[in-house]
């Protein structure tokens, strides 16, 4: 369906030829900024790990939530200031299961508060799997208590993302808050809420020159007071 999806779209509106990241997202914008064309696309967002499907391999102790007293992360260590070194080789099958940059574990490094949150809360100390697709977006938005996200793209092509470093992140405020001043009003806390829609270009027209974009590797992680997400690709299988 999403390889359709995206053969259909390039032929339709690119003729068949080899298109750009930029030409792709460039498509995107103008719908967000001109609704002169539409697309449906299929996205599934905040799949519970614990409920479905993890695509890091899970400890044997049935936890959801990963405990360092019961061993889960014991070769874990800080190696030159590195967290999230295991001391396994990478041919020992349970080297994965016991990373610290598994994301199932990531919470319970060494130097982690959240080690100390015992109850599972997806999102913070329980990732999130996210399934997409060509076209399909998060919102711009801020992290629940202002947390660094980390994400890893476990298969599919290139994703984009746009943030907005903490030193303008009140720029950023004060321009969305006056281009929808509606919804502001009605939701002061609407930038938690991932509803909110603004096109780069405002904000470059506004001097919010902090704006960047990048495609992402397979790690990714972001300290950007805001960010939003857009997905390129034909399919696309990630971790939060």
């Amino acid at each position: 369906m999403a390889d359709a999806f995206y053969a259909t779209w390039i032929m339709t509106h690119h003729k068949g030829k080899d298109v750009t990241m930029d030409m792709l997202a460039k498509d995107y914008w103008d719908m967000v900024e001109t609704n002169n064309k539409d697309a449906a696309v299929e996205y599934g967002n905040d799949l519970d790990t614990a409920k479905y499907y993890s695509g890091f391999p899970r400890n044997n102790s049935g936890d959801v939530v990963v405990k360092v007293e019961k061993g889960v992360c014991k070769n874990l260590s800080v190696n030159g200031g590195e967290v999230g070194v295991t001391k396994l080789s990478l041919e020992n099958p349970r080297y994965y299961e016991e990373s610290g940059w598994n994301l199932n574990n990531i919470a319970a490094a060494p130097g982690s508060l959240l080690q100390y949150l015992r109850t599972p809360v997806t999102g913070i100390n329980v990732p999130w799997l996210y399934v997409g697709m060509l076209f399909s977006s998060f919102c711009w938005h801020t992290e629940d208590n202002y947390f660094y996200s980390i994400n890893y793209s476990h298969l599919g092509a290139v994703k984009q993302w746009y943030g907005v470093p903490g030193s303008a992140a009140e720029k950023f405020e004060k321009i969305s808050k006056e281009f929808l001043y509606g919804l502001f009003k009605e939701s002061p806390d609407i930038l938690h809420h991932m509803t909110t829609q603004i096109s780069p270009s405002l904000l470059m027209s506004k001097n919010c020159h902090q704006l960047i974009g990048y495609a992402n590797a397979d790690l990714s992680i972001t300290s950007q007071r805001v960010e939003y997400r857009f997905i390129r690709s034909t399919i696309h299988l990630d971790h939060l």
